[in-house]
């Protein structure tokens, strides 16, 4: 009997694995580049996210007897906190980075401005007894905030 090998027509496991491989990565990259996600649900995890560090303020005020100030603009906002005569970034994990919003995402207050600041006290007057309402938007969609201290 002749043990010639006689020309194989399939593919091996390894070129199967390449090929896999390489559609593996050519799904990722352009997974990354098609936005995930709508401006809709961005607006709104951006104004959860601001509702929340407002509060952690408001409650790191009381609690730790310190006054805080948020400073915001359109396109961003940080917290800061008063202490040895200046305010300083606040040190509170949450707090002490300024953040920036998405490009496309627009605060704004009641009145249409676009920047201010409010300050809040232990005793929780920083607010003068009124609330701030703000407005994130960004396209179509938008999202009201209304913080009372």
């Amino acid at each position: 009997m002749d043990r010639t090998r006689v020309s194989d027509h399939g593919v091996t496991l390894i070129e199967m694995l390449v090929v896999l491989s390489l559609i593996g990565v050519s799904a990722g990259i352009i997974s990354y580049s098609i936005p995930s996600r709508s401006s809709a649900r961005t607006v709104q995890q951006e104004a959860a996210m601001l509702v929340a560090r407002l509060n952690l303020a408001g409650e790191r005020s009381l609690i730790n007897g310190r006054h805080f100030r948020f400073e915001w603009q359109a396109t961003h906002y940080r917290f800061e906190q008063w202490g040895d005569g200046a305010w300083t970034t606040a040190p509170t994990f949450g707090l002490n980075e300024p953040h920036a919003f998405l490009q496309g995402i627009v605060l704004s207050d009641r009145a249409g401005g676009q920047s201010g600041s409010v300050q809040m006290s232990p005793q929780m007057l920083g607010l003068g007894g009124g609330l701030l309402q703000l407005r994130l938007e960004g396209g179509e969609n938008r999202s009201f905030i209304v913080f009372d201290g």
